[in-house]
């Protein structure tokens, strides 16, 4: 507010809206637009600026304009004058925008606006200037705009206040205009619905009651006229049964030759409307209406709407309208139309089922007795005079023996008490209904829904209940609701039901001023369990878990029981579980129940055959101290769990600060690395490989680094877990392959001779099944061969989903690329397996590097490698290569290549292109 100009604070403080901290709301905006715009009418505009040109200056009045019209336009809300003598019309730039004006544009004349204005509406405006000019009148009134074509119709209201000069004569006209729009239309839809319901219900005939129906629809669609096409009852066909004008000259062409009126069939868009059973109209059919002058296009036969009359498969007919103006497509009124439409239907509907009664009473007694409810009818006493065949059999009696009781004999709850009740319901009119309980003749009970209503038999009053076993249902409603506060998998209580009961507990702790403890906990390593025995064995050992917790956990150690005796923790989803622990009396005591869940757990259990043992990480946090609420004792314990895990796993954490510091660190991380590509923070060192035999660089690895503007030179080991986990390594390892080629071919250009480039993969990336297509149109873009590109990825990727894996490398080995193994010998994997795959380097893990030679153990497993890769036709890599001794020992047992701090760390482009340019000697 503090940046409002003066004057306009001190209008807004006038409707007390001025106070500091507060911000005006619309109406608020529409009050003080009102007041300044009738201080601008009510005086001359040059005496209004000598009034006020000793405190505000040319400029505060300039702005003081720009802010009084960014208000109006906030508000909706224009002003207007029109100076009788001068013939001169004043109007604001949001009141040009309503009458459809470009701000720069003349104000309109009277008579312009009066042609803006609907016609239907021109003479209630014409009526309230003529008023206010001739007897100084004052008008409220609202009317509607005709909009461009193919727009919505604008509803404004408008007031005008008349003004008169010295001599007493009105001179001036002065008022606002506001755009009601969006309400006008919400009325005239619901007046619409209401209004042909009322019809249909005092309605006695079907084609007596239908060209009202179609005068109100077509006022609300503003058409010029209608049809209504009803199904014949023998065949089907629709022939037309009423016609509707807007006014007589609204078709000319109807007492002759209006096409629309005297077609014998109905057009397509009728039947179509019917086949889908929705509101269509002819300019969504691609023959849309041209607006134009002559009267002849209001019968167009290929415009207008239609509304179907259809319920289910039934279909009684259609209602379709006419009008020269294309209306745009509105969603809300197609709903109403379509409301309207089974209005009718229903009403059809009704009218043949009366029909039928009348015809056949005994058709309707045969209705009754084959219905699925129980009907019985008794008198006032409560004797039973009738009873249909289902109640019979429901109650186990004969229709003689039901005659011969009274309905307390049957209906448990029909005590005196609610029979007055009831009684005193009827007779305030209408039908009543209500829940009680049957008892059959064997002695039994069941539960009904009763809907009971008067009826007159030989001019006396009677009952009729019409009575439904709702045991099936009861049962149903019952397990669904089990099911709304029940894991289905587990049978624990669910999140919606741990929620309602932590609720209630912070409640309780609240008011006795008690402690409580929230425990999360999640299966280690369940993953697992899943990848390798399936999903089958990971629901029944989430079952076996569920029982553990459930058994392992006593009243005493768990207050808030949750449902029933036994539920004592719930189940999150996915393997997440979570334990309330109330009335803590200190630390120790929720120390000792992690203790005992972590004990129950870890025991052996058999899955389909297998030994399985399960251990889980435990994240605890504590009311108040760790939170007032469930969401921040819910994160806090979370917060506390992915801790245990980060220490090992198979243990428990209580939460601390530090934890939510470190989880905000890495929040922090996070979105950093996503914008780490957009700001050009990423870049590519590379690490050359080196032929032992001739010493010579014959290939470099692609590493991304990470230069943050604050954080420096971020290690690859805290943003690529990241990238992995958020799928930000997609685009990463794309980057990476843009990169790569493009600075290959820049050292090409630079007249250095060929270099392999090697690319690691990704898990994500290597599934990706746009992953040829990146390669081939980063190489394309740099002009890069890609049989001079090496793509590296780990043995564990292959080994997932191994038919998949050899499929993508050999569209990559088709393509010219050559295959490598990284980190070899750290998986799960072996040469046997890996001979099946199109490889064609194997790279020995460091961890087999760097004890050589003095490690018998490494010696032994880098030998084998190396003989084994050598025998299936691979190239060999040493990866971590920092000693001569090392390089002594893999060049006598036949390693093709190394990389390592030996030969070089990983480096800037540049730098790489100066060690290329300096001979390498080969090795001794």
């Amino acid at each position: 507010m503090s940046e409002l100009h003066p004057l306009l604070l001190r209008q807004l403080k006038r409707l007390g809206i001025g106070e500091a901290g507060t911000q005006p709301n619309a109406e608020q905006w529409r009050q003080f637009v009102e007041r300044v715009s009738r201080a601008y009418t009510e005086a001359d505009q040059e005496r209004y600026l000598l009034e006020r040109s000793q405190d505000i200056s040319s400029r505060e009045m300039q702005a003081l304009y720009a802010q009084v019209e960014e208000a109006q336009r906030i508000a909706g809300l224009g002003n207007w004058s029109f100076d009788r003598r001068r013939r001169e019309t004043r109007c604001s730039p949001e009141t040009q925008r309503l009458l459809g004006r470009p701000p720069y544009a003349p104000p309109p004349s009277y008579h312009e606006t009066l042609q803006l204005t609907h016609p239907r509406d021109r003479p209630l405006l014409r009526k309230s200037v003529h008023d206010a000019m001739r007897r100084g009148i004052a008008f409220d009134i609202e009317f509607r705009l005709l909009p461009p074509p193919a727009e919505r119709t604008l509803w404004v209201r408008v007031r005008g206040e008349p003004l008169r000069d010295e001599g007493g004569r009105i001179s001036r006209l002065h008022g606002t205009i506001t755009d009601i729009t969006q309400r006008k239309t919400i009325e005239v839809r619901q007046s619409m619905e209401y209004a042909v319901t009322r019809q249909l219900a005092e309605a006695g005939t079907p084609l007596a009651v239908f060209p009202q129906i179609m005068a109100i629809v077509g006022e609300i669609l503003d058409a010029s006229c209608g049809i209504a096409w009803l199904a014949d009852h023998d065949d089907g066909t629709l022939r037309q049964s009423a016609t509707w004008l807007s006014s007589p000259r609204a078709c000319p062409a109807i007492p002759g030759h209006c096409p629309p009126h005297t077609a014998a069939a109905a057009p397509p868009l009728v039947l179509r409307a019917l086949d889908e059973d929705r509101v269509l109209s002819g300019a969504g059919t691609g023959n849309a209406l041209q607006a134009a002058d002559s009267p002849d296009l209001d019968c167009r036969p290929d415009g207008g709407i239609v509304l179907p009359i259809r319920i289910g498969e039934k279909r009684y007919g259609a209602l379709q309208f006419y009008s020269r103006r294309v209306r745009p497509r509105d969603v809300t009124l197609e709903r109403s139309c379509h409301f309207v439409g089974r209005l009718i239907g229903m009403f059809l509907r009704r009218k043949e089922a009366e029909q039928a009664l009348r015809e056949s009473e005994a058709h309707f007694r045969s209705l009754v007795e084959q219905a699925s409810d129980s009907l019985l009818v008794h008198d006032p006493s409560g004797r039973l005079i009738d009873v249909n065949r289902r109640g019979c059999e429901s109650l186990g009696y004969t229709r003689d023996e039901l005659l011969q009781m009274q309905i307390t004999d049957i209906d448990e709850g029909f005590s005196p008490e609610e029979q007055q009740r009831l009684r005193e319901r009827l007779e305030k009119g209408g039908s009543t209904a209500r829940e009680s309980r049957f008892r059959r003749k064997d002695g039994s009970v069941f539960p009904v829904e009763l809907s009971i209503a008067p009826i007159e038999i030989r001019g006396q009053r009677h009952l009729l209940s019409l009575a439904r076993d709702v045991t099936e249902r009861q049962e149903l409603q019952a397990h669904i609701r089990y099911l709304a506060y029940h894991d289905a998998l587990t049978g624990l209580p669910n999140r919606t039901m741990f929620s309602a009961a932590l609720s209630k507990a912070l409640a309780r702790a609240r008011r006795h001023d008690r402690r409580l403890a929230l425990m999360f906990l999640d299966l280690d390593r369940f993953k697992n369990i899943n990848d390798t025995l399936g999903h089958d064995a990971g629901d029944s050992l989430l079952r076996e878990m569920a029982q553990r917790l459930s058994h392992c956990l006593r009243a005493g150690d768990v207050i808030a029981r949750i449902g029933t005796e036994d539920d004592l923790v719930a189940r999150l989803g996915g393997d997440e579980f979570i334990v309330l622990v109330e009335d803590i009396d200190d630390v120790a005591q929720v120390d000792r129940i992690a203790r005992k869940i972590l004990a129950t757990l870890v025991g052996e259990c058999r899955i389909e055959g297998h030994p399985v043992h399960v251990t889980a990480s435990i994240g605890i946090s504590i009311f108040p101290d760790d939170g007032n609420d469930e969401l921040t004792l819910m994160k806090h314990a979370d917060i506390a769990m992915y801790r245990a895990k980060a220490h090992g796993k198979d243990n428990y954490q209580f939460y601390s600060a530090q934890m939510d510091v470190h989880s905000s660190a890495l929040l922090t991380l996070e979105a950093a690395l996503r914008q780490a590509l957009a700001r050009n923070e990423l870049l590519l060192h590379y690490q050359p490989k080196v032929d032992l035999a001739s010493g010579r660089i014959v290939g470099v690895e692609a590493l991304i680094r990470w230069r943050h503007p604050e954080l420096g030179l971020v290690p690859p080991a805290y943003f690529i877990p990241l990238a992995e986990e958020t799928g930000l390594i997609v685009p990463m390892t794309v980057w990476v392959l843009e990169s790569a080629c493009a600075q290959q071919a820049s050292w090409r250009d630079a007249g250095l001779p060929p270099l392999r480039v090697a690319v690691n993969l990704s898990p994500r990336q290597f599934n990706d099944h746009h992953l040829l297509d990146d390669i081939r149109a980063a190489a394309a873009r740099s002009g890069t061969d890609l049989g001079l590109i090496d793509i590296e990825i780990t043995e564990s990727m292959v080994m997932q989903d191994a038919e998949r894996a050899s499929a993508t490398l050999r569209t990559l080995k088709d393509a010219g690329m050559r295959i490598a193994i990284d980190d070899f010998g750290t998986g799960y994997s072996s040469l046997a397996h890996l001979k099946h795959f199109p490889i064609d380097v194997l790279k020995i893990d460091r961890a087999f590097v760097k004890d050589l030679p003095d490690s018998e153990a490494e010696s032994a497993i880098a030998r084998a490698i190396i003989t084994m890769g050598r025998g299936l036709g691979l190239t060999i890599v040493a990866e971590g290569v920092e000693t001569a001794r090392q390089i002594d020992f893999l060049l006598a047992h036949g390693c093709d290549e190394a990389q390592g701090f030996y030969f070089g760390r990983p480096m800037e482009p540049s730098q790489l292109a100066s060690l290329l340019a300096t001979p390498s000697p080969a090795p001794e």
